[in-house]
């Protein structure tokens, strides 16, 4: 009975990330980055929970078996900064689905991984991690012991920083408080189950975020466009509700409305999958021009919507020229059998406007009254 109490919880959190498993084999993209790393870090934070379920087991076996228990140790040690990297790479990838370490970067990375692994291939002849006393059959902690530990905390402080940095980024406010509490609350559960092992609650409480992370992500789908990756008229609505709900903090935002004039043509013309290419590309080199910078919204067939906080009127004119460069250059360097061509309107919010419906209203009118155009 004491040996069920002492593994419950694992046992369920366990059950959950094996149903979870099975779930979004199919659900998930994997082709993605974040499906794949997402897909990863439910194998292996499973792996991890079954070797705590084993090391329970095996200190309530009659016959002590002490390799098999510290090789399941070893094994489990092994994984702690590898599980932590991809948290760090899965957390990076949701804020921006397109986000590349820099290569030196990632390759510093890599140093505290394989550092780890040596140091526990090391600990299976030198008692350097840990060792289980044969006479009194008791857990003890080498010199390196926290070490694993040390090297998973260097992921999360680098996230930590990044999500701080990126704040503005992250959509909606909740994601956001979602992440920073994640990682301020595993640092506490660490280090309490470092001073109290039979407390086994951190890898519970990571298969807890994972669960959570995927009902924020299934409601992530429901809110962007399939084909542009770019958020869809779903999240454009709820965006909506929230600005008029905080019309006091929302007064620098700016809004580009793009409409693509020949999109029809090409769909005529040239064929409906020509046409999905340059949607894909148009959304491409928006995400480019505003350098991450602005929230690209597709609100129609052929009708792209970028929403900017805290920008004045000159940094608005600064994206404008870039936005218009970099088109610009793409349709005169590519040799694509269509060119980028389009109408657009652009606005700061001000007082003059009584609700965010009536300006982006105005925005649509004034676009199609603009003969901006790039030809």
């Amino acid at each position: 009975m004491n040996l069920l109490l002492h593994i419950q919880v694992n046992l369920i959190s366990f059950f959950i990330l094996m149903i979870l498993i099975m779930y979004s084999r199919n659900k998930l993209n994997r082709i993605e980055n974040i499906g794949r790393v997402f897909f990863t870090l439910l194998i292996l934070t499973s792996f991890i929970l079954l070797c705590e379920i084993f090391n329970v087991f095996l200190d309530y076996y009659p016959i002590k078996l002490f390799f098999i228990h510290k090789l399941i140790n070893t094994f489990s040690f092994s994984l702690y900064p590898i599980v932590s990297y991809l948290l760090y790479k899965f957390i990076m990838l949701w804020i921006d689905k397109d986000y590349k370490c820099p290569i030196m970067l990632n390759k510093l990375f890599f140093i505290p991984i394989l550092f780890n692994i040596i140091i526990c291939l090391i600990n299976l002849r030198y008692k350097i991690l840990f060792y289980i006393d044969t006479v009194t059959y008791s857990y003890v902690q080498g010199k390196f012991f926290l070490s694993p530990f040390i090297l998973s905390s260097i992921y999360f402080i680098y996230t930590l920083a990044y999500i701080v940095k990126n704040k503005d980024r992250i959509l909606p406010i909740e994601l956001l408080i979602f992440f920073k509490s994640f990682i301020i609350i595993i640092f506490f559960l660490a280090i309490l189950q470092i001073n109290f092992p039979n407390y086994l609650i951190l890898w519970t409480f990571i298969s807890i975020f994972l669960a959570l992370s995927y009902l924020f992500m299934q409601s992530d789908l429901a809110e962007k466009d399939s084909l542009t990756d770019t958020f869809n008229k779903t999240f454009f609505y709820k965006y909506i509700n929230k600005l008029n709900k905080n019309k006091e903090s929302n007064q620098n935002l700016a809004a580009i409305k793009i409409n693509l004039i020949n999109l029809l043509i090409v769909n005529n013309k040239l064929g409906h999958a020509i046409g999905d290419e340059m949607l894909i590309n148009t959304a491409r080199l928006l995400k480019k021009s505003f350098l991450k910078k602005g929230i690209i919204i597709r609100t129609d067939i052929n009708e792209f919507l970028i929403l900017i906080h805290s920008v004045d009127k000159y940094e608005l004119d600064m994206l404008i020229f870039n936005m218009n460069k970099t088109i610009y250059l793409y349709n005169k360097r590519s040799n694509k059998p269509y060119k980028i061509k389009f109408n657009f309107s652009y606005a700061l919010y001000n007082n003059e406007f009584h609700t965010f419906d009536e300006f982006f209203d105005y925005l649509k009118i004034k676009m199609y009254e603009n003969n901006n155009s790039l030809i």
